[in-house]
């Protein structure tokens, strides 16, 4: 079986797309959260630089009137 996306209403999770179920089949789920992209790019890009795994830019170097 695949993975599937429900919406939550009204107390009934509800599958986005059509299941292929047998009539009182059992089955056993696993709820896992979709989150909303409500971060910022800083705020995202945030714990990759703090673990070094992205290294952030150096804006000021190309900011620079010396040339």
């Amino acid at each position: 079986m695949a993975d599937l996306t429900v919406i939550y209403e009204a107390g009934v999770l509800r599958p986005t797309n059509p299941l292929t179920l047998r009539e009182g089949q059992r089955l056993k789920i696993r709820i896992l959260e979709i989150h909303s992209p409500e971060l910022s790019l800083a705020e995202a890009l945030a714990p990759l630089i703090a673990s070094n795994a992205l290294i952030e830019p150096m804006t000021d170097q190309f900011n620079s009137d010396s040339n």
